[in-house]
């Protein structure tokens, strides 16, 4: 009967039937924070994707065949039926070209202030459009002056700053 089909859903979906989904942003390339991320949530058990410009992949299966758009292998990993949790790498040029696979996510991750984004935004800008999107905490690099600058004008979010030497402040 139609009347059950919600009753169903809510049964089979734990809470809003969303995964756990970390977003990244201002990484220089091969940083270490989305492996780092991905760790944390999958020491609950679960089975982490990570989706970047270069693809996606989820342990070491590949999700694409060739490195393409953020948004390709964020769709890619977000539809995959193995993923319990995401953490997806956004470019900062691909943001404003194309916005983003989600609309919104557990946390968000400022990793250091390398834009490449037009020339006429800065971080703060970008970061205002980045952080309402965050359901959680916002996390900052502490090592890096102009993303530490921005760390006291966020309102209204929990801030942690993240260290080089692994510690996180609150």
């Amino acid at each position: 009967s139609a009347h059950l089909y919600g009753q169903i859903l809510r049964h089979m979906l734990n809470g809003d039937g969303r995964i756990p989904l970390a977003m990244v942003a201002g990484a220089p390339p091969h940083s270490p924070i989305p492996a780092l991320l991905a760790r944390i949530l999958a020491a609950g058990g679960r089975r982490v994707g990570v989706a970047s410009a270069r693809g996606a992949a989820i342990g070491g299966r590949s999700l694409t065949s060739a490195p393409g758009t953020v948004h390709t292998a964020a769709r890619a990993l977000l539809l995959d039926r193995e993923t319990d949790a995401a953490v997806v790498v956004v470019d900062h040029a691909e943001v404003f070209r194309c916005l983003l696979p989600f609309d919104r996510c557990g946390v968000v991750a400022l990793a250091g202030s390398a834009f490449q984004g037009p020339a006429s935004i800065r971080l703060g800008e970008y970061a205002r459009l980045l952080l309402p999107m965050s359901l959680g905490p916002v996390v900052i690099a502490a090592a890096d002056p102009a993303c530490r600058a921005l760390a006291g004008t966020i309102r209204g979010a929990r801030v942690a700053l993240a260290g080089g030497d692994g510690a996180v402040r609150v």
